[in-house]
């Protein structure tokens, strides 16, 4: 297994020979494959092992989990073309898209809320 270490925000030129979307995380497998994606990482390593798996696949909260798992995703995603654009030059801020990726934060953010709330009455 190899580690590296890269800034996402100036390294994307080094991060893309390692993964083609330009993100972190990255595993690099003993035997030269490479897995990105976080939720794709967890899932190997809980296949290392049927022992104990990290959720029970057999049950709805195995799909519950999955869908808090996107939506995670979805607010993850959100958030960095905000972060972006902001780092953007001054003349080149695109203020219809800081609204538009804000307004894609706040909408996921209370879907998470409800959804924790219906969550804890099950």
């Amino acid at each position: 297994m190899a580690v590296y270490s890269f800034n996402p925000f100036t390294e994307t030129k080094e991060i893309k020979k390692i993964n083609p979307l330009g993100k972190v995380p990255v595993l690099e497998l003993d035997n030269g494959e490479i897995l990105y994606d976080s939720s794709v990482i967890c899932r190997y390593i809980e296949n290392m092992t049927s022992d104990l798996p990290l959720v029970k696949h057999n049950d709805w909260k195995h799909w519950k989990n999955l869908r808090w798992e996107v939506l995670a995703d979805g607010l993850t995603d959100a958030t960095y073309n905000l972060v972006m654009e902001r780092r953007r030059q001054d003349n080149e801020v695109s203020n219809s898209s800081i609204m538009l990726w804000t307004e894609d934060i706040n909408y996921v953010r209370s879907e998470c809320i409800k959804q924790h709330l219906v969550f804890q009455k099950e």
